[in-house]
């Protein structure tokens, strides 16, 4: 019987330029609901603060760049979270590869000795919309981060985002993001 050959993922790196339409904000104080209901929490982090504050921009979008996606909607949703439990603060050291013993694993290069590291796949998910020319995405980051997106989307009218995509298999991720008063498309 012929041995069946398992391919890689097809992997893809698009970089999107997208002009701004709209965009809504808000933030939001109060009580963590792990303090209040520890027995519904995902992943209880005793770590986490006990008050909790958060803030959120939903930005829309439509892609100028590349011209095959050109005309394409993408709403953006991006949370600010400092929680520890968001492991926004995560170092290198975090993310290297082990061995079935626990010792990191190292590989060469040009005679150098380097760690190997487990890149996450990226900030956040990208998902299309069915029957639909339109992409979503929740991002994760610092509250401070969307507290600078916030300044600059209510003081500048004609703003941009660059994204770069990845694509590993069938699912799409943000591996990062620009908010910016250039096009990106003429960079």
């Amino acid at each position: 019987m012929p041995r069946k050959h398992l391919s890689r993922p097809k992997e893809e790196d698009t970089h999107l330029a997208l002009r701004i339409e709209d965009f809504e904000a808000s933030v939001f104080a109060g009580i963590n609901h792990d303090a209040l209901a520890p027995e519904f929490a995902w992943s209880l982090d005793e770590n986490d603060p006990v008050y909790k504050f958060t803030n959120r921009l939903w930005i829309s979008a439509v892609v100028t760049w590349p011209q095959k996606r050109a005309n394409e909607q993408f709403e953006l949703t991006i949370v600010g979270d400092d929680r520890p439990s968001m492991r926004l603060s995560a170092k290198l050291r975090d993310i290297r590869e082990t061995d079935g013993s626990g010792s990191p694993r190292y590989r060469s290069y040009r005679g150098k000795e380097i760690p190997v590291l487990v890149p996450p796949k990226g900030l956040g998910s990208i998902d299309k919309v069915r029957g639909e020319r339109t992409w979503r995405s929740w991002l994760f980051v610092t509250t401070h981060f969307v507290d600078q997106c916030r300044s600059l989307l209510t003081s500048t009218p004609d703003l941009f985002l660059a994204i770069h995509e990845w694509k590993s298999g069938r699912s799409r991720w943000v591996r990062s993001v620009s908010l910016q008063m250039t096009d990106p498309a003429e960079e």
